[in-house]
This record gives C-alpha cells, sequence and structure tokens, in this order.
C-alpha cells in the first residue's frame, strides 16, 4: 500500500460527509471540481508532452542520412 493512502469504507466516507455542514459541503465540492479539472489538464500536458517527443523523435529519423523520404516510401509500398 502506499505511504499515503488511508483505508475506510464508502459507507463510512459518506456518514461523515452527511455530518458535513452545507458551506462545508460546498467547499468539498468546490475542492473535487477543481481537483477534477486539474486532473484533466495534468493528462492534456502529459498527452502533449508525448506528442512532442513524438514529433521530436520523427524529425530526428528524418534527418538519419538513410532515411527514405515519403515519396520513397511510397513507392517502395506502390501508393499512388
Amino acid at each position: 500500500m502506499a505511504e499515503n493512502t488511508v483505508t475506510f469504507s464508502f459507507d463510512v466516507l459518506l456518514t461523515s460527509i452527511a455530518q458535513l455542514g452545507v458551506m462545508e459541503k460546498i467547499r468539498l465540492r468546490e475542492f473535487l471540481d477543481s481537483s477534477i479539472a486539474q486532473e484533466d489538464l495534468d493528462e492534456e500536458a502529459i498527452e502533449a508532452l508525448e506528442d512532442a517527443e513524438d514529433i521530436a523523435d520523427a524529425k530526428a529519423a528524418l534527418a538519419e542520412p538513410d532515411f527514405l523520404t515519403l515519396e520513397e516510401f511510397k513507392r517502395e509500398l506502390r501508393l499512388p
């Protein structure tokens, strides 16, 4: 188990949330919404970084002296 995890049951969590006041529930909801939005941004940033790495790798490969051009590749595959 990871060192920063806490084990609890779903029922205990629901009971704890039910005991919160209205303002605490609102703050909890805002926190969860912002956390979810941040997670989405993190995934987008990771995807963008991976795309940038793929593009850099492709550019490096294209710069190789023995690399086929797109036209040569099509001729090899006999594509139009």
